[in-house]
């Protein structure tokens, strides 16, 4: 089959994922199919070492300058998928122009608000001529029926991470100290300053920590000064993945999309505890998987870390619990085959059989 995936060009570019649109063309393209991808901003949703596998061309996000991404997609185009918040509309003017089915992934920021807002989020449920929508959990899903799309055509195709091989068992550092993993990413600097002081707090106390923090290049300086603590900004996967599971306990701060980090703190089978929001908890079970604290409140995080410090066998249970989550949830290779499979039925549902004799 051949897909055109329209894809925003500021869309996450971490390569183990599926909301990576390099990462998403290239699983297609293992499945068998032909995949075209395209952007909707100048650059490319692609990464630097990009392969060349895939076609490209540059869209405006109102689909006036479609004239390219036609040349391209003419001969046999089955379905367009569109992935970003800007990418619905050029999309749907390339679908409709070809005449073949739409397919949306729904923008997960639509539905981080409780309860999300109506506006573009309806308008895309409601008007958008799309075959297909696409959410990431039943909580999105609900919502989008909620806001007027066809019970019919909305299905969940949860998010999907490189999980990798089965992770050792957790344990202390050489020094006996416990290790702590802060993904600070993209988070506010008022939800990081007040981690750093939960975790002085912590540290003043029995426990023997030392803390990692992951951030970007405006991270550094929040966290200057604090005893055992090592700010990095590691550029590849490879090396996030080992700095997950390096640690003993993971903590995921409130504030923006935090799906990424959640993903990688299970699939490396480590305790998480985690700021609590309904996007979240579409991801993480409270004592199954994962723990959750309310965003804002030192004593709950303060109780919550110490206990899970306190306790091996319930950070071993944590770890194993997020594990197999993320192993049956959350691979990347099952959220390909399930989209696979409803990208498959789409268009085998728009081709109409030639009338006899025709």
């Amino acid at each position: 089959m051949r897909l055109a995936i329209v894809a925003d060009a500021c869309l996450p570019t971490a390569d183990d994922w599926s909301r990576n649109p390099r990462t998403l063309a290239e699983g297609l393209t293992g499945l068998g199919h032909e995949v075209t991808l395209l952007a909707t901003a100048s650059g490319t949703p692609t990464a630097a070492d990009h392969t060349g596998r895939h076609a490209r061309a540059l869209l405006s996000p109102c689909g006036a300058d479609t004239g390219q991404a036609l040349t391209l997609l003419r001969p046999g185009c089955d379905t367009v998928l569109s992935l970003g918040t800007a990418a619905p509309t050029a999309a749907a003017v390339l679908a409709a122009t070809l005449g073949i089915p739409l397919a949306v992934f729904l923008p997960p920021r639509l539905f981080d608000a409780d309860p999300p807002p109506a506006g573009y989020g309806r308008l895309l449920c409601r008007h958008l001529p799309a075959a297909m929508l696409i959410t990431e959990s039943r909580r999105q899903l609900a919502t989008a029926r909620h806001h007027g799309a066809d019970p019919h055509r909305v299905f969940v195709v949860p998010p999907g991470i490189d999980v990798g091989p089965p992770p050792a068992p957790g344990g202390r550092g050489d020094d006996g100290r416990l290790r702590l993993l802060v993904d600070a990413t993209g988070t506010a600097a008022q939800e990081q300053r007040f981690l750093a002081d939960v975790l002085a707090t912590l540290a003043a106390g029995r426990h023997r920590i030392h803390t990692t923090v992951l951030g970007d290049g405006t991270t550094g300086h929040l966290w200057d000064g604090r005893p055992d603590t090592a700010v990095l900004t590691p550029s590849d996967t490879a090396a996030l993945a080992g700095l997950y599971h390096d640690a003993d306990v993971i903590l995921v701060p409130g504030g923006g999309d935090r799906t990424v980090a959640l993903l990688r703190a299970m699939a490396a089978g480590r305790a998480l505890l985690a700021a609590d929001s309904p996007a979240v908890q579409d991801t993480v079970g409270t004592t199954r998987n994962g723990m959750l604290a309310r965003a804002g409140d030192p004593h709950e995080w303060v109780d919550k870390l110490d206990y899970l410090l306190d306790g091996h066998a319930l950070r071993l249970h944590l770890g194993r619990g997020a594990r197999l989550h993320a192993e049956t949830h959350h691979s990347l290779a099952q959220t390909l085959r399930e989209l696979d499979t409803r990208l498959v039925s789409l268009a085998a549902s728009w081709r109409y059989p030639e009338p006899a004799g025709s």
